[in-house]
């Protein structure tokens, strides 16, 4: 079971140190780690149709650009 968003939110404020939020993270969501800014995302690449597109697609999420 995973905390969810706002608890990676959390944990970042909390340190000075990098969080990174694994497990379950795909374009359906990547977007709600935006404040983050970083996520591992090995699965969401190597389960994707274009990996290089997906990539892009994440990467744009996680900035809070447009895809």
């Amino acid at each position: 079971r995973g905390l969810g968003s706002e608890s990676v939110w959390v944990a970042s404020q909390a340190t000075h140190l990098p969080v990174f939020p694994i497990g379950g993270i795909d374009l359906r969501n990547a977007g709600e780690l935006e404040d983050v800014g970083r996520a591992a995302v090995g699965a969401a690449l190597l389960a994707a149709d274009d990996p290089p597109r997906a990539a892009r697609e994440l990467r744009a999420l996680l900035s809070g650009e447009s895809p």
